[in-house]
C-alpha cells in the first residue's frame, strides 16, 4: 500500500512539474540558436544548438538526458560541458551532433536538461528537468535514402606535406566549411595503391561538424614517394587536395678537407714530384642514411687525373665514403670544385689543386714540394710571394732595402752560415725569442731571430729586409725571409724551380737571404743571391746594401 502511494506521489509530481513549466518560466530554458526541424537521409549528420539558461535562484549542476544517435559536443567557445555548473541567470551553448544512421525514424520532445542527482552522481534527476517548447523541440524525420543531399566544402592544412620516410607520424588537419548545419562524414585521404606502406588514421574524421576540424594522422613507411596531388574527401563532401611526398629523412654531409693540394706525378722533373694519391673523407654526420650520394667536378680535373669511386651510393648514419684523387703529370690551370650531395643531404664543396713548380697556390708560387704527408692531407712544401716586397736590382738599387737597421754590421744570434739547431753561431748574444737555427735552410727560424733582435731594441720592422716579411701579405702573416739555400743551391730552391724555369715572376737582380756570413768572415756580411734566369749565384756583401726581398711561407696542409 505504501509503495503504491509513493508511485502515485511521483506521478503527481511529474504532472504538476510539467504543468508548471508549461505555464510559467521554466527552471532551465532552452532557446534554439539553429533550426530544429530536419528531414534527414539515412547517412546524414547535422548540428543543432540551444542556449541553456539557469533561471533558478541558486547554482545548479545540470546534465542532458541521453538520446540515442545524438552526441553532445563540448569543444567550442561557450559550449556546455557534459556536466555543467550554471550560476543564476548564467548560460552556455548546448551543441548537439545528430547522426541519422543511429537515430530512430522520428525524434521529438527533446532535448531534456535536468539537475544532476548530486554528490558526485551526474545521473539526471527526473524530478527537476526542463525541455524546449513543442515548437522549439527537435523534430527530426529520418528517411531511408542514403544519397547525400548536401555536398560540404572542405579545406586541408597544410596543403603541401612532406613525410620523412621511416620517420614519425604527421598530422593533416581537415576543416568543414559548410554554411549549413550538416556534418561531413567518413572523411579520409585517398592514397594511391603504390603508397601501400603509408598508413592513415582518420577515425576522428568520421563526423566533422560545421566549421569544425579533424585530424588525419599519416605514418610514413620505408619507401620514398615522389610528390603527388591527392584528394581528401568524405561521403558527402567536395574533395580538398594535399600535395604529399615521402622522402628519406634529411641528413648532413661533411668533408674532411675544404681544399686538397696534390703533387703532379713528374719525377722526371724532380724526384719530389711523386704524385701521391690523396683522399677526401665524406662523412654522414646525421641520423639517417644518406641516399644516392654523387659528386660533380667543375672545371674538369687536369688530363690524366682521376677520382674514384664513381659515386658514394648510400652512406649510413655515422658512416663515411672515401674519394681518392690520383694525379697525373699535368697540373691544374685553376682549382677544380668537387661538389658532393645526396637525395636527402646538403651539398658540400671542396677544392682540388694538382700542383707543380710555379703553380699559384695559397697566395704564392710553389717552389718546394713534400709529397710524404698523410694521404688524407694536402702536400706540404713552400711558396714564394707573388711579387717582391722590395725591388731587386744592383746592390746600389735605390728601391731595395738594407739587411740591417741603418746598415749596421752587428752579428745576430744563430743566423750565421754554419749555425745549426744544436750548435748556434754566434751563440753568445742571444735575445728574448731567439732559438738555435739551421741557418742555411730554415728561413723561418733565422727571420724570427732577426726580428726578435730588432724588436728588443725597438726598431720598426719596415726598416730592414727580414722585417718586411713580418707583414700580412695576400691574406697570410706567416712569411719569412728565405735562408740562403732556400734561395739557391742544391735541392728545391727558388733559383732552381722558379728562376731557372722562367717561373715565379723573379726579377733579374739581387735578393737578400736571412743568413749572415760566419763571424770573422767577410767582415760580418750577409748572404744574397743574384738571379739571372739560370738558378742564381750566391754572394755576400755589407748589410747596408739595398737589395730585393721575396718572402716565402710554408704551405698549409
Amino acid at each position: 500500500m505504501i509503495r503504491n502511494l509513493r508511485v502515485l506521489a511521483t506521478g503527481l509530481c511529474l504532472i504538476l512539474s510539467t504543468s508548471i513549466h508549461a505555464n510559467a518560466q521554466p527552471l532551465f530554458s532552452l532557446t534554439p540558436l539553429t533550426p530544429t526541424t530536419f528531414e534527414l537521409g539515412a547517412d546524414e549528420a547535422v548540428v543543432v544548438q540551444y542556449r541553456v539558461t539557469n533561471n533558478t535562484a541558486m547554482t545548479r549542476q545540470l546534465t542532458m538526458q541521453p538520446i540515442a544517435g545524438i552526441t553532445q559536443m563540448i569543444s567550442g567557445a561557450g559550449y556546455c560541458a557534459n556536466s555543467l555548473s550554471l550560476t543564476p541567470n548564467q548560460s552556455c551553448i548546448l551543441t548537439l551532433l545528430l547522426n541519422s544512421s543511429q537515430l530512430p525514424r522520428t525524434v521529438n520532445h527533446v532535448p531534456v536538461i535536468c539537475k544532476t542527482d548530486g554528490r558526485g552522481n551526474n545521473t539526471p534527476d527526473p524530478y527537476l528537468c526542463s525541455r524546449p517548447s513543442d515548437a522549439n523541440s527537435l523534430n527530426i524525420t529520418v528517411f531511408p535514402t542514403s544519397s547525400p543531399r548536401i555536398i560540404i566544402p572542405l579545406s586541408v592544412n597544410p596543403e603541401i606535406l612532406s613525410l620523412q620516410t621511416g620517420g614519425s607520424s604527421v598530422n593533416l588537419t581537415v576543416t568543414n566549411h559548410t554554411t549549413t548545419l550538416f556534418a561531413g562524414r567518413n572523411i579520409s585521404l585517398k592514397l594511391p595503391d603504390s603508397w601501400s606502406d603509408v598508413t592513415q588514421n582518420a577515425e576522428g574524421c568520421a563526423l566533422v561538424a560545421p566549421n569544425q576540424s579533424c585530424t588525419i594522422v599519416l605514418t610514413p613507411g620505408h619507401t620514398d614517394h615522389a610528390s603527388e596531388v591527392l584528394p581528401v574527401i568524405g561521403d558527402n563532401t567536395q574533395p580538398a587536395y594535399v600535395t604529399l611526398s615521402s622522402q628519406t629523412s634529411p641528413t648532413v654531409l661533411s668533408e674532411s678537407k675544404l681544399s686538397l693540394g696534390l703533387s703532379v706525378n713528374n719525377t722526371a722533373l724532380n724526384a719530389a714530384l711523386t704524385g701521391t694519391p690523396r683522399k677526401f673523407i665524406i662523412s654522414n654526420t646525421g641520423d639517417a642514411t644518406a641516399n644516392n650520394v654523387v659528386y660533380s667536378i667543375s672545371p674538369s680535373l687536369p688530363a690524366g687525373t682521376a677520382i674514384s669511386p664513381a659515386s658514394c651510393g648510400s652512406i649510413p648514419a655515422g658512416g663515411t665514403c672515401e674519394l681518392t684523387v690520383t694525379p697525373a703529370s699535368t697540373e691544374s690551370s685553376s682549382a677544380s670544385t668537387l661538389t658532393v650531395s645526396g637525395n636527402n643531404t646538403n651539398a658540400i664543396e671542396s677544392q682540388i689543386d694538382v700542383l707543380t713548380y710555379g703553380s699559384i697556390y695559397q697566395s704564392g708560387y710553389v717552389f718546394a714540394v713534400n709529397d710524404t704527408t698523410p694521404d688524407t692531407e694536402s702536400i706540404a712544401g713552400k711558396a714564394a710571394a707573388l711579387s717582391d716586397q722590395a725591388s731587386a736590382g744592383a746592390p746600389s738599387n735605390p728601391n731595395g732595402i738594407v739587411w740591417s737597421n741603418n746598415g749596421e754590421r752587428i752579428l745576430i744570434y744563430a743566423v750565421s752560415f754554419s749555425s745549426t739547431s744544436t750548435d748556434p753561431i754566434p751563440s753568445d748574444i742571444q735575445a728574448p725569442g731567439q732559438t738555435a737555427c739551421d741557418a742555411r735552410t730554415d728561413g723561418l727560424c733565422t727571420t724570427t731571430n732577426i726580428i726578435s733582435y730588432y724588436d728588443s731594441i725597438t726598431v720598426p720592422r719596415t726598416n730592414y729586409a727580414a722585417g718586411l716579411c713580418a707583414a700580412q701579405i695576400d691574406g697570410h702573416n706567416d712569411w719569412s725571409l728565405p735562408a740562403i739555400n732556400q734561395l739557391s743551391g742544391g735541392g728545391q730552391t727558388i733559383g732552381r724551380n722558379l728562376d731557372a724555369l722562367g717561373l715565379g715572376n723573379i726579377e733579374l737582380g739581387w735578393y737578400w737571404s736571412s743568413t749572415q756570413e760566419n763571424p770573422g768572415v767577410g767582415d760580418r756580411n750577409a748572404l744574397y743571391v743574384g738571379f739571372n734566369g739560370a738558378g742564381g749565384r750566391i754572394g755576400g756583401g755589407g748589410k747596408n746594401g739595398r737589395l730585393g726581398v721575396r718572402c716565402i711561407r710554408d704551405l698549409d696542409y
